[in-house]
C-alpha cells in the first residue's frame, strides 16, 4: 500500500485525506483534553480564592473582636465622667437653646414638613375609609338581595 521510502507522517496525511473523520476525531479529543485541563485549573483557582477569602474573613472577625474588647476596656468610669463633663461644658458654651428660642429656620422647616406629612396621612386615611364604606354598601346590598331570595324561596315552599 505504501512504499518503503514514505515516512509515517506522509502515511498519516494520506490516511487523513482518505478519512476526514479521523482528523476531526483527533482534534476533538485533543481539544476536549485541553478544555478539561483548563476547567480543572479554573476550579483550583476558585478554590484558592475561596480559601483566601475565608482566611481574610477570619482575620477581620479576629480584628473586630480585638477592637471591641479594647474599646470596652478603654471606657473606665473616670473616662466616662471626663467625657460627660467635657460634653456638658461644650454644650453649655455653644448655647443651642438660644438658637432654638430665637426660632431657628430648622424648627420652622421641621414644623412645615411634619404638617405636610400629617395632611398626606389624613388624606390617605379618608380615601381608605371611603373605599371601605363603598365595600360595606356592596356587601349590605348583596346580603339584602340574598335575604330577599331566601325569604321568597321560604314563602314558595310554604304554599
Amino acid at each position: 500500500m505504501s512504499s518503503p521510502n514514505t515516512s509515517d507522517t506522509e502515511q498519516q496525511a494520506a490516511a487523513r485525506s482518505a478519512d476526514p473523520t479521523l482528523s476531526a476525531n483527533r482534534r476533538t479529543a485533543k481539544h476536549t483534553a485541553h478544555s478539561v485541563r483548563n476547567f480543572e485549573q479554573l476550579i483550583k483557582k476558585v478554590e484558592q480564592a475561596e480559601d483566601a477569602l475565608e482566611a481574610s474573613e477570619r482575620a477581620v472577625a479576629a480584628d473586630w473582636r480585638q477592637l471591641h474588647a479594647t474599646w470596652r476596656a478603654g471606657w473606665t468610669p473616670v473616662r466616662i465622667l471626663v467625657a460627660g463633663v467635657t460634653g456638658g461644658f461644650l454644650f453649655g458654651r455653644l448655647q443651642p437653646g438660644r438658637v432654638l428660642a430665637n426660632g431657628g429656620g430648622f424648627l420652622r422647616m421641621l414644623s412645615t414638613v411634619s404638617s405636610l406629612i400629617a395632611g398626606v396621612n389624613a388624606q390617605m386615611a379618608a380615601s381608605e375609609a371611603e373605599h371601605a364604606a363603598e365595600s360595606a354598601e356592596d356587601v349590605a346590598s348583596a346580603a339584602a338581595a340574598s335575604a330577599r331570595a331566601t325569604s321568597s324561596a321560604a314563602e314558595a315552599s310554604r304554599r
